[in-house]
């Protein structure tokens, strides 16, 4: 029997080893045959060969810029590609790779999926920029076969900008978290303090400044908390927090700032919440981190954080942009009990084992690709196993 040949098109190897293992696997486990696409970087060894059969070296992508020369020639080459392959489906991930490989696969007549899993300040800010993506948007998801998003307000957003219709867009309900990797640890440090943590890029639409505000003003009432920072500062954002900055804060014992690391565990394993005041995500994989591994969280009634936490169960909802509000959360949650922590931890891991864990994200994948691609049950007939 033949096997269905799915292309997947990536920003970067990164993207591929930390958020689209489950869906490679439920692909290799559907019998299918899968070419991976992407610029290489350091991450391209630590994906696991057995989850694809070919990988091609992307060499005209610079994802954080607007650079149309360099665009063009991007365009051409996943043209090039999509004729080299002749795949059944492509799936194009992320909003740069969707617009080009939307185009290129309505240039080559290849059926294509696009996913956004996080619309970011692009589709929400009001400058020429967002006028330009949602325009090419429009042209390059005509023909798709389905847009991909994860939440519902991502939904909302595309079809009140008239991108897609509404029965286009399909929602994966998460990117998939690998529970026995995140489950609950011992703490090893044992300070006396109450441990804030904070891990994403360092963005200020990641709320680091309101972060950072809420801790001074909780700063000048008490002294038994720390505020802990783990992330990356070493890329191109309209909003990155600048290395000044950062470093006045340490300075200023506002917060500890740990850099970038490959294994988020040894800093949630010694959390007491952690916290995300983010002004809108997809769905945040740091959050489904933390709570798989039974740690209350606190982040905001925004796209993506809100559909992941029952307010006062598992954690705290605040409004973005607002300190003051985040303040008594956080005053909320130092003054908690430690068995009322607890249990708001044990809910929050429930919340995950029961909807976004790996193999709940599998059978969801599986089924957009049996529902979205009549010819897929004639190509491979093992598919069918993975759904529920």
């Amino acid at each position: 029997m033949k096997k269905a040949k799915i292309l997947h098109v990536e920003n970067s190897c990164w993207d591929i080893y930390k958020f689209r293992t489950p869906f490679l696997e439920a692909m290799k486990e559907m019998g299918m045959e899968v070419i991976l696409a992407a610029p290489l970087d350091e991450y391209f060894g630590r994906i696991d060969e057995k989850l694809y059969d070919e990988f091609v070296e992307i060499r005209n992508l610079k994802a954080q810029s607007i650079a149309p020369l360099r665009d063009l020639r991007y365009l051409l080459e996943l043209k090039k590609l999509l004729q080299r392959v002749s795949p059944d489906l492509t799936l194009f991930f992320t909003i740069k790779p969707g617009i080009y490989g939307g185009i290129a696969s309505q240039w080559t007549r290849t059926p294509a999926m696009v996913f956004l899993t996080g619309l970011g300040y692009t589709f929400y800010n009001g400058t020429i920029l967002r006028r330009i993506v949602t325009t090419l948007s429009k042209l390059a998801y005509r023909r798709i076969e389905k847009l991909v998003v994860l939440n519902e307000d991502d939904k909302a957003r595309l079809t009140e900008l008239k991108i897609v219709k509404p029965e286009k867009i399909f929602i994966q309900p998460a990117e998939g978290v690998d529970v026995d990797h995140f489950s609950p640890l011992p703490k090893t440090i044992h300070n006396g303090k109450f441990i804030f943590l904070f891990i994403g890029r360092l963005i200020a639409t990641k709320g680091l400044r309101e972060l950072v505000e809420a801790v001074k003003i909780l700063k000048t009432e008490r002294d038994d908390f720390e505020c802990w920072i783990v992330g990356d500062q070493s890329f191109s954002n309209p909003s990155v927090i600048s290395r000044r900055e950062v470093h006045s804060w340490v300075t200023k014992q506002y917060v500890r700032y740990f850099g970038a690391t490959d294994d988020v565990r040894q800093y949630i394993r010694n959390a007491d919440v952690v916290v995300l005041p983010s002004h809108g995500e997809g769905k945040p994989r740091v959050l489904q981190e933390a709570m798989a591994m039974a740690k209350p969280v606190i982040t905001t009634s925004t796209s993506g954080c809100r559909e992941l936490v029952n307010h006062h169960e598992s954690g705290l909802l605040v409004p973005p942009c607002k300190p003051y509000a985040l303040t008594e959360a956080m005053r909320y949650m130092v003054e908690l009990p430690g068995a009322k922590l607890e249990a708001m931890g044990c809910k929050g891991q429930q919340i995950v084992l029961e909807r976004y864990a790996t193999e709940v994200t599998k059978r969801h994948f599986a089924k957009l690709l049996n529902e979205s691609i009549p010819f897929m049950a004639q190509l491979t007939g093992r598919q069918k196993v993975l759904v529920y």
